[in-house]
């Protein structure tokens, strides 16, 4: 039996499961109307949508961040349920780990999450200001970092990233510095930001296909972007849109050789621009347009893009 969104677009498949499993209506194989696209060609077509409030596996609690391991499989963390669901890209829960608690094998308001080519997680907590790190499986393996201003420590920090070679970058926000690491937790160095200028809040990182770092400064309204080597590469800046009282950019993601999002969750859009920083589109909320209520982070991979709703406690998967 099939259930019909016709607000959404979405299908309600299977609906007495846990997690709500929704696939895209095949009449919505297309842009959605003129309200949810906008600023070029970029027309985003919605997929489906998983998750929803709940402690069971599969549903989710306050997620906070996804990122991808190299077999696809998407990796959420939630700051409320203190736990790592891991889902095939289908929706399909594959995996799934963690509890509140001090303890080292716990978790205590996880916001960022991040996977090596090994498949090891480490997960970043914004409270206890330290990295955890488990195997694939969800073992508990160790952890490093401690709350304050010294190298290697960190102040209410809130972005992670691992590079392809498994360096760990973190964004110390309150101590308004990025810090590389190395996989197992040692300091390599620190990116204090652009010259003469600093970062006033950095607090969300992606890579592109060269390894350069690109940093969201939430305080700035800015995307800095960083070489292999720490070196300052440029800075972007959204122009007539950063001037918005709404604008309220929470993170970015960048896909393959093409293209850079950008997240926010004042306007409700998503900004699409390519390596140059040329814009080409943007995808906003609308009257009859698919958008999370609450945008958390957005991650791009293999022609989609995933955007998770802190909120409604879902994912949202859309195509590129």
């Amino acid at each position: 039996m099939f259930n019909a969104d016709v607000k959404s677009g979405f299908v309600l498949l299977h609906p007495l499961s846990g997690f709500r499993l929704r696939f895209a209506a095949a009449v919505l194989l297309c842009c959605l109307p003129a309200t949810g696209c906008g600023g070029g060609k970029w027309k985003p077509m919605p997929i489906r949508q998983w998750g929803g409030k709940g402690t069971l596996e599969g549903s989710l609690s306050r997620p906070s961040d996804v990122a991808s391991d190299p077999q696809g499989r998407l990796y959420v963390v939630e700051r409320r349920g203190c736990r790592v669901s891991v889902f095939y890209p289908s929706g399909d829960l594959f995996n799934a780990w963690g509890r509140f608690g001090k303890g080292l094998g716990a978790m205590d308001m996880p916001v960022a999450v991040g996977v090596n080519a090994t498949g090891e997680v480490y997960v970043l907590e914004h409270y206890r200001s330290r990295v955890k790190v488990y195997d694939r499986r969800g073992k508990y393996l160790f952890y490093w970092g401690s709350r304050g201003r010294d190298a290697g420590e960190f102040s209410a920090p809130r972005g992670l990233a691992i590079d392809s070679r498994g360096d760990v970058y973190v964004a110390d926000t309150g101590n308004r510095r990025v810090q590389k690491f190395d996989r197992g937790g040692g300091l390599l160095y620190e990116l204090p930001g652009a010259p003469d200028e600093g970062f006033v809040s950095p607090a969300a990182l992606a890579f592109d296909h060269l390894d350069n770092l690109y940093v969201l400064d939430r305080g700035a309204k800015d995307v800095l972007v960083f070489s292999t080597t720490g070196g300052y590469l440029r800075k972007w800046n959204p122009g007539k849109i950063k001037a918005r009282d709404d604008f309220r950019p929470v993170d970015v993601a960048v896909e393959g050789k093409k293209w850079v999002f950008v997240l926010d969750r004042g306007t409700r859009c998503v900004y699409r621009f390519d390596l140059k920083w040329e814009r080409a589109g943007k995808f906003c909320a609308g009257k009859r347009a698919v958008f999370p209520q609450k945008p958390a982070a957005v991650h791009a991979d293999d022609g989609y893009l995933y955007i998770v709703d802190d909120r409604n406690n879902l994912v949202y998967k859309f195509s590129i």
